[in-house]
């Protein structure tokens, strides 16, 4: 689960990595907050400022997110 991947993350001293989070807004609307409360700890990482939520099924909205998400990664 990905619980158990950030732990691995951060027992294994992940760092120096630029971070882009998605959350499923269907069932786990917080999963992107916690997501990044459990990375914290880790140094120099940058986390995105686009956030990607999907609700069931990509629409409109987080297709926009996405494309956003993917610009801010390539800049």
């Amino acid at each position: 689960c990905m619980k158990d991947f950030i732990y691995h993350l951060t027992d294994h001293n992940f760092q120096n990595r630029k971070i882009a989070l998605m959350e499923n807004g269907s069932w786990g609307p917080r999963a992107a907050g916690l997501m990044k409360e459990m990375l914290e700890p880790c140094t120099n990482l940058v986390f995105c400022d686009h956030t990607v939520t999907v609700k069931a099924a990509l629409n409109a909205e987080s297709r926009a997110q996405v494309a956003a998400l993917a610009k801010e990664l390539l800049a």
